[in-house]
């Protein structure tokens, strides 16, 4: 069939998320993993359909690593492999498909052909119309940042040339999210700011920016208590996956947070409730900021009473370099619920680093000891690995 002899025919190709192609609506490649290198021709021949591409250029992003030993005709065998996968679909020519010209090769240009990645880049450049009515310009961006399904061919992502590809695409996807909730915040329109950074967080969960404006958007709807459960289930999943602190635009939000919290008119009764411990068995388990003013308040009423109190740093190391490794994360979380069982109601602990815990032991030194002693020996019984070593540091507060 002739290439432009049936304007009916579309190719439709998904490069964000899994790699997707049809002709007609039926899929073109039925064996993605035989056809690998054959799809990674394909998608590169598509990115650049509007120039011919050298041998050269596609023999150094298919093979870059000079790891083939015939490369001109390895390239030539792809693209017989291509132009046939295309004329056994039955609605194309392979041979017209891609065409080859003085020792390069191109994807026809005369085949309509529709890209979702490139379809968000052009409704984001549409969206950055300032003529258009904020709501105009907020429809278009919501439409891009829909088409968009995850990392570009995250199913292809350690490929060489798909890493620099996928990056700006994800750039593109950032600024899109970025400038939409701009605009949305302006029409206080912040559930719609909840749903998007919800969605996004399944696929970017590191990115910080995401979380900060999630919680942004909670707060100003009124949902402080949702905000406050999801920054503890931040700072807890940062410190485990990626052994780093948040933000301090986040940290100060947290705080802006708790005092907002705490200035709420309410009655009594409420107060008590919200108070109450569920799991009030043991040591009281929290976050770093909230360990800080705990410890402001036991050391000066220590002080006053002129009662003991000690700060206990527990340091986990490893006999080997493991201190990334998940040997290490389970470790961790073993000796967590052995400290918080270890100790009374009156005791506080917090994780200080990805590998250190700190405990406020309102006790003497002797019977600190005591303490420091029972939860190594529990830790040791309960994780039995010789390679896993704790040290203690057990310093007087006043």
């Amino acid at each position: 069939m002739e290439a432009g002899s049936d304007k009916r025919i579309q190719l439709e190709v998904s490069l964000s998320g899994r790699f997707n192609a049809s002709l007609g609506q039926v899929p073109l490649f039925k064996n993605a993993k035989r056809s690998r290198q054959v799809i990674n021709l394909f998608v590169l021949l598509l990115l650049h359909r509007f120039e011919n591409i050298s041998q050269e250029r596609l023999i150094e992003a298919l093979w870059p690593d000079d790891e083939c030993e015939d490369p001109v005709n390895a390239l030539k065998n792809l693209v017989y492999r291509l132009r046939k996968i295309i004329s056994d679909h039955g609605t194309l020519d392979g041979n017209d498909c891609v065409v080859s010209k003085h020792g390069a090769y191109a994807w026809n240009c005369d085949i309509p052909c529709v890209i979702d990645v490139e379809e968000m880049e052009k409704l984001w450049q549409k969206a950055k119309d300032e003529h258009l009515s904020v709501p105009e310009r907020i429809d278009l961006y919501k439409e891009a940042i829909s088409l968009y399904k995850g990392r570009f061919m995250e199913d292809f992502y350690f490929e060489g040339w798909v890493a620099p590809v996928a990056s700006y695409y994800q750039n593109i996807y950032m600024n899109l999210l970025h400038e939409v909730i701009k605009l949305l915040n302006e029409e206080k329109r912040y559930e719609e700011i909840t749903t998007l950074c919800e969605a996004t967080i399944t696929m970017e969960p590191y990115e910080e920016t995401l979380h900060e404006n999630l919680l942004k958007s909670l707060i100003n709807s009124g949902k402080k208590s949702r905000a406050l459960d999801h920054y503890n289930y931040i700072s807890k999943k940062f410190y485990k996956d990626l052994e780093v602190k948040l933000s301090d635009s986040i940290r100060c939000l947290y705080k802006e947070l708790i005092n907002d919290l705490k200035s709420s008119e309410t009655d009594i009764t409420t107060i008590k409730e919200e108070m109450n411990d569920p799991e009030s068995n043991g040591a009281f388990l929290c976050d770093y900021e909230i360990f800080k003013n705990v410890y402001r308040l036991e050391s000066r009423s220590a002080e006053r009473a002129g009662q003991s109190v000690f700060l206990c740093l527990l340091t986990m190391r490893s006999a080997i370099d493991i201190n990334r490794n998940e040997v290490m994360v389970i470790a961790m979380d073993k000796l967590e619920k052995v400290i918080v069982s270890s100790l009374r109601k009156g005791d506080v602990v917090s994780r200080f680093s990805p590998t250190q815990f700190i405990l406020l032991l309102p006790l003497s030194y002797e019977n600190g000891e005591k303490v420091i002693s029972r939860i190594l020996d529990r830790f040791r019984k309960e994780h039995k690995n010789p390679l896993i070593k704790i040290d203690v540091n057990l310093e007087p507060v006043i």
